[in-house]
């Protein structure tokens, strides 16, 4: 039956049945192997028409990106069999081709594609203010202010800690605009360090993964110093709520307690 209508639609297509036709369903091939936000994404549409024993070019092709709800989100594309495509989210996306022949006779044939995160696309959404809650393995709590930039460099600050017991204090950073050793320190906050940095450079299955720099403050009479170092890991970041909302989690580098020793639960200000 499938094949009945489609030799239905070949001769309306082609107007006319004293003409031998032959025509392939057009077939849309990805160049990429599991794309990316931000690759640059080939694809090629591959048809073959024959009318009457001679092959039939197209006029034209129509290049567009749906969404799962076949709603258009990307579009001008140029007149080409193959085109470039750098998604700016990830998702599913549907792919349409239109090719035309005869001047204005057209098939159409979609294929679905999933866009994975990248790192690079993970870091953009991580730029602007957050705030949220904070809960450490030894059970203290407290909440949190972040700001990143578009490099990496946060600042933040740190307030409502509630101690895991009467007197045991706890270090981590965003407590202020650099790191510092715990909460009782006298030390004011910087504007920002340079060397502190938020970076993801790995990702696994759409989680990221990186690197975490921190600084150090001492104070020599009305100078202030900081040391900057690579001291956590950060895993298992994700966006949620149409990336409204974040969580991550920090490991020590050189002490590691098991899957995770911080971790953050935080909104974006708007």
């Amino acid at each position: 039956m499938k094949n009945a209508c489609i030799v239905i639609v070949l001769l309306a297509l082609f107007g006319g049945c004293e003409k031998a036709i032959h025509i392939t369903q057009p077939t849309i091939l990805v160049r990429n192997e599991s794309p990316k936000v931000f690759d640059t994404i080939q694809i090629t549409c591959v048809e073959y028409a024959e009318i009457d024993g001679e092959r039939q070019s197209p006029d034209h092709f129509e290049w567009s990106i749906m969404d799962k709800d076949m709603h258009v989100v990307y579009s001008d594309f140029k007149d080409s069999a193959a085109i470039n495509w750098i998604p700016d989210r990830a998702g599913y996306f549907i792919i349409s081709s239109e090719i035309g022949y005869d001047k204005n006779k057209s098939v159409t044939t979609l294929k679905e594609i999933e866009v994975h995160e990248s790192a690079l696309s993970l870091q953009k959404k991580l730029v602007g203010k957050w705030t949220g809650n904070v809960e450490s393995i030894w059970g203290a709590k407290w909440q949190v202010d972040l700001e990143f930039d578009k490099v990496g460099h946060y600042i933040g600050k740190g307030y409502n800690l509630q101690y895991a017991n009467g007197n045991y204090s706890i270090g981590g950073p965003f407590q202020s605009a650099t790191y510092v050793v715990d909460f009782t320190s006298n030390l004011p906050p910087s504007e920002d360090v340079p060397c502190t940095r938020f970076l993801i450079n790995k990702i696994i299955e759409d989680a990221g993964f990186g690197k975490l720099s921190v600084s150090t403050e001492t104070k020599n009479g009305n100078e202030y110093h900081s040391e900057c170092a690579e001291i956590y890991y950060i895993e298992d970041l994700k966006f949620s709520t149409g990336d409204k909302e974040l969580y991550f989690s920090l490991n020590a580098m050189y002490y590691q307690r098991g899957e995770w020793e911080i971790r953050y639960n935080l909104s974006k200000i708007e």
